[in-house]
């Protein structure tokens, strides 16, 4: 029993030099799953679409925040998100 014991150990290095030997198979049938995929992906129905709007909202106080959807980028996404976001406002 012990002898099973101490010979029960996987060797990584060996299985992974045998999967390397089958690199040539193994690289076009990835290749075939991709391309497969792909084209059921683009030809698929498209069974379910969302839409989303998203309202802004008005801030009474002029407290110098900038909930607009200007130049601000992903400051003004978190302005929508409820996040406060405090910035100089822009004069152009």
């Amino acid at each position: 029993m012990n002898q099973e014991a101490a010979n029960d150990e996987i060797n990584l290095a060996e299985i992974f030099s045998k999967l390397w030997a089958y690199k040539f198979l193994f690289i076009p049938i990835i290749f075939i799953c991709v391309a497969c995929t792909t084209f059921y992906i683009s030809n698929a129905e498209k069974l379910y679409t969302s839409k989303s709007t998203f309202i802004p909202h008005k801030n009474n106080q002029d407290n110098g925040s900038n909930l607009s959807l200007g130049n601000t980028g992903a400051l003004s996404l978190a302005a929508l998100s409820g996040f406060p976001v405090f910035m100089k406002k822009m004069r152009y």
